[in-house]
């Protein structure tokens, strides 16, 4: 004769618990994914906000690499910064004197040659 052995609870409740604990842990791996989740949202949100601003900058050092080689560009910051005249022109200075007034420098006067 075989003997058939029949498993018997002795603890209906344990299994209860147990399935309990089981959808506990699982459900804290479903927030803490869902927490990474909107993490990395938050950061690729970030770094398209990011890459429009430097798009943006990359334009305007574009635009300023294109004024910087244009003749008239050039010629605009020879005149304003080292104070270059064209022929027949006249240049006058004006420099700040002690106590905030202004005293004029002699003419540059460029001639033609």
């Amino acid at each position: 004769m075989s003997s058939k052995r029949r498993y018997v609870l002795k603890n209906p409740k344990r299994i209860f618990h147990l399935i309990g604990i089981f959808l506990l842990y699982l459900s804290l791996l479903f927030c803490r994914g869902q927490w990474r989740i909107g993490q990395l949202q938050r950061e690729a949100s970030q770094k398209r906000k990011e890459i429009v601003q430097l798009t943006e900058y990359n334009t305007q050092l574009r635009r300023k690499i294109e004024n910087l080689q244009s003749d008239s560009y050039v010629e605009e910051v020879a005149r304003a910064e080292l104070g270059f005249v064209k022929k027949g022109e006249i240049l006058y200075r004006f420099a700040e004197a002690e106590g905030g007034k202004l005293e004029p420098f002699q003419p540059i006067v460029q001639t033609g040659e």
